[in-house]
């Protein structure tokens, strides 16, 4: 007996938090307008020695907490409600009968497609969606190699995370219908060229517990964190801002894509260009770094600091044209609907 039930790899996949749910939402198109509503504000969370994940995106609607998600149902269990073998994997099986996908943290030492296998026991997320009870194996969706992969692993790999304060999160796919909140939209993108802090606006909206940095002051620190490469002698270097960077681009070339595709606005191919512009800039300073990270040729990490910085001024300008066209969009639409515009 077996079951699997439907993913599609995301464009967004940087950080499990969000590649692990947006596969499971990807199934559907109707999704998109949600994703591009939500993924257009950049913060930094805490500074950057602390944490590789220092730069992300600021979601007014998260998945797990406090969420507005229409597309996805979702249950939390404690760990600790699971406490043997016998009963994970009855647990899961049973969940993914009821088509819930099952995101856990799992033992690293014992999953042989990551790098920690039988040598470091590290905790990390993954999702299982499928399940085959004759081979007593697991479908999963989650990294190896640095790649967001579906693989196959045995039940007895999946040593399930314990600890009473760590949660399983059961999700289930809803096939709703959502429309581009476009008033989020332009807040997110005022917020994200004005630098402004996007949780002021509202008081429920989640708020950062440390300093944190908005909107495209966010360059200052790329610069600065890049530049340190210079006088460091670190084994481990991070390209996962830069993926951040870039898939923020991607949503922001996706967003005026769709707005066309929709029939709602026809944008000018000037900014057409110029958006794509700004798209190619940020894949090329990701390969540029990539470049860096295998010869280690201080004129790859030049040219990447200097494209970081003819990118923020590049896109600052084009997303002020962005932007007033979105405002026309929203103005035209309320003059439609007869709603007062203030």
């Amino acid at each position: 007996m077996k079951k699997l039930l439907s993913i599609k790899m995301p464009f967004i996949y940087s950080y499990k938090e969000y590649a692990l749910p947006l596969a499971i939402m990807s199934q559907s198109e109707s999704c998109f307008p949600w994703i591009l509503s939500n993924f257009l504000q950049l913060y930094i969370r805490m500074k950057y020695p602390t944490d590789v994940h220092w730069l992300d995106f600021y979601l007014v609607n998260r998945f797990f907490y406090h969420p507005n998600n229409p597309f996805l149902e979702i249950e939390k269990v404690r760990y600790s409600t699971v406490t043997n073998a016998d009963r994970q994997n009855e647990f899961i099986i049973n969940s993914i009968k009821c088509n819930k996908y099952v995101y856990l943290a799992c033992d690293e030492y014992y999953l042989k497609h990551r790098s920690s296998y039988m040598k470091i026991h590290s905790w990390s997320q993954l999702l299982i969606y499928g399940y085959d009870m004759e081979k007593e194996t697991y479908n999963i969706l989650d990294y190896t190699n640095g790649k967001l992969s579906t693989i196959t692993c045995s039940f007895s790999e999946i040593i399930i995370h314990t600890n009473s304060y760590v949660n399983i999160w059961l999700l289930e796919f809803n096939d709703a219908n959502y429309d581009l909140d476009l008033n989020l939209v332009i807040q997110l993108l005022e917020d994200y060229i004005e630098s402004y802090e996007s949780f002021k606006r509202i008081n429920f909206l989640p708020k950062p517990n440390y300093s944190s940095v908005f909107g495209q002051r966010i360059y200052d620190y790329l610069v600065e964190y890049y530049q340190s490469h210079y006088e460091s002698d670190q084994n481990y270097y991070n390209i996962l801002p830069l993926q951040i960077l870039l898939e923020h681009k991607k949503c922001l070339h996706n967003l005026m894509n769709y707005i066309e595709d929709k029939n709602i606005h026809t944008f000018s191919s000037n900014l057409h260009k110029e958006l794509t512009e700004v798209l190619n800039k940020a894949t090329i300073i990701r390969n540029l770094y990539i470049k860096y990270l295998v010869d280690k040729k201080n004129r790859h990490l030049r040219e990447v600091i200097a494209n970081i910085q003819e990118l923020r001024k590049l896109e600052y300008d084009v997303l002020l044209k962005f932007l007033r066209e979105l405002k026309k969009i929203d103005l035209e639409i309320k003059s439609l609907l007869g709603q007062s515009v203030t």
